[in-house]
């Protein structure tokens, strides 16, 4: 809605680039202070000829229109001349002239360094970076900047955002090499929608994406669990899903693996299955949490070892991870593995 009222009254939405505060906070100091203080006496004065007036994001593209060279830009511009005296100042009769030095600046603290160095390359080779509309306004700026340092009647200020610098002609500018790339019209939404230049497009690209690399689900079993009957169950529910995290500090085993309901601990693997576990956990190939699901109930086997419960393990990984985990798999002769 605002930038459609902005069009209308032709108010021109100036988008700058991220990190621009070394631009933004002079000029807060130095021109929208005046602009804010001027604009809110202007709105007060309006709303004492019309009680009723309301400000919003609807009406104050007109009213900043109406108000603008003979009232809020008027006193900016005749402080500014005044504390000045340049030639290269902003003249009340146009807002899109801006002196070449100025508008080069703007430009080149918007670019990266390396940006920067490929446009001095291209300039200094006499070559043209293809489809690169911002270096076609830069290099014009460039040429005229040289001309402006060499010549003493060359401080005009010249029409950036219209049709001079696109009328340079060959003439006046020996040097400069019309380009042979003639962007055609931008067809992106966003330009059409004035919300973005034509020189943005090529940066507000999607970037793309990888391709998706196939996963494989792999199961090990059969595992043996034990210990249940010391975290208040004696079997873990058959069916259910559970997960695994290492227990590296164990005092009783490096290679230990504790199965977990949530965040609470229900057991451990016993000790040959868990270095099969730990040992594919430290391959770090799985693209998933390692799951674990009981197949059958526990039978208990000795008071020592109480209730014993049969597992099998699942975990999603990369279809060429397969080899290297088959090979940590069948070093261990308890278990096997299983690919799908």
């Amino acid at each position: 809605m605002l930038i459609d009222s902005a069009l209308k009254n032709d108010v021109i939405l100036l988008c700058l680039p991220s990190k621009t505060t070394h631009i933004l906070q002079p000029l807060d100091v130095a021109v929208y202070k005046n602009m804010k203080i001027e604009t809110a006496k202007q709105v007060s004065n309006a709303k004492m000829l019309k009680s009723d007036l309301w400000v919003s994001k609807k009406n104050v593209s007109s009213i900043f229109k109406k108000v603008g060279a003979d009232g809020i830009l008027s006193p900016i511009i005749h402080t500014t001349s005044e504390a000045t005296q340049s030639s290269n100042e902003i003249e009340p009769s146009s807002t899109t002239i801006c002196p070449p030095e100025l508008a080069l600046s703007a430009i080149e603290s918007a670019l990266t360094p390396r940006k920067k160095r490929k446009y001095e390359n291209a300039f200094s080779s006499n070559t043209m970076v293809k489809g690169d509309v911002v270096f076609h306004t830069w290099k014009n700026l460039k040429i005229s900047c040289t001309m402006s340092s060499s010549s003493s009647d060359s401080t005009l200020p010249i029409n950036v955002s219209n049709e001079s610098i696109n009328s340079m002609s060959s003439s006046s500018l020996n040097h400069d090499v019309q380009p042979s790339y003639c962007p055609e019209p931008s067809s992106h939404p966003l330009v059409k929608a004035g919300l973005i230049p034509d020189d943005l497009v090529s940066v507000l690209v999607v970037p793309k994406t990888k391709e998706d690399t196939k996963m494989n689900h792999f199961t090990i079993r059969p595992l043996l669990a034990v210990g249940m009957h010391h975290y208040g169950r004696r079997e873990l529910s058959v069916g259910s899903n559970y997960h695994l995290e290492a227990e590296p500090l164990n005092k009783y085993d490096s290679n230990a693996v504790a199965i977990y309901d949530g965040s609470r601990k229900v057991g451990n693997f016993k000790k040959e299955y868990a270095e099969v576990i730990s040992s594919v956990m430290k391959l770090n190939l799985a693209k998933s949490r390692y799951v674990i699901r009981p197949i059958e109930s526990s039978e208990v086997k000795s008071r020592k070892t109480g209730p014993q419960q049969l597992y099998h393990l699942t975990f999603k990984g990369e279809d060429n991870s397969e080899d290297e985990i088959r090979t940590v798999v069948k070093s261990h002769q308890c278990v096997s593995i299983i690919a799908s």
